[in-house]
């Protein structure tokens, strides 16, 4: 019945020509809007894949440079090596103690006294940046070298040359800034070590 109604709507009752429909299905056309969303949609992918494939890059890279930066084909334990020199210098009578990490403001004092009172040679081999392999091997030499001093020398002798070379240090500080005559000002240490113990 619906059917019959919506021929004689779309034909007329007595003509076989098309009239007007307004009941009839209708194509829907694109929109214009739905165009738009599409390019967003794709540039949206195209930046996001992008973004990906820099952090896997990046992840690459890093990965990359810590090999080999930490390359290592003969697989040398840095801690005994430094062990055997440790033991190597001291069969030619040499006290050595090798120094990393920052420098200290009374090091060059710390160096005279153990050079002067206890013939020991202070050698910095590093400053802040250390590597692990050469880590390793200051840590392996130094234990070979602070055992044979402290049972030649006494125990702790090393800790107690730097207590007394920041205490000479003081001494010399409090003698510039105390000087008779001259208005007391705050000092503040300098950073650099000559500046902090030289010639007063």
């Amino acid at each position: 019945m619906v059917s019959a109604w919506w021929a004689i709507g779309c034909f007329g009752k007595n003509s076989s020509q098309p009239v007007a429909c307004h009941n009839a299905p209708v194509a829907k056309r694109k929109d214009e809007n739905d165009v738009g969303f599409s390019r967003r949609l794709l540039v949206l992918r195209t930046v996001r894949l992008m973004l990906l494939l820099a952090i896997s890059t990046l992840i690459v890279a890093s990965v990359w440079a810590y090999r080999v930066v930490h390359f290592d084909p003969d697989h040398i334990n840095y801690h005994d090596e430094g062990q055997l020199d440790a033991r190597r210098d001291l069969k030619n009578d040499k006290l050595i103690i090798k120094l990393t990490g920052m420098g200290f403001q009374a090091e060059v004092i710390y160096k005279e006294i153990l050079e002067k009172d206890y013939g020991i040679e202070l050698d910095r081999v590093a400053s802040c940046e250390v590597e692990a392999a050469l880590g390793d091997y200051v840590d392996g030499y130094n234990e070979v070298m602070s055992e044979v001093i402290d049972k030649r020398f006494g125990k702790d002798i090393l800790e107690k040359s730097l207590v007394l070379a920041e205490q000479k240090l003081d001494a010399q500080i409090r003698a510039v800034t105390e000087r008779p005559g001259k208005a007391l000002i705050p000092y503040h240490r300098p950073f650099s070590l000559d500046a902090a113990v030289g010639p007063f």
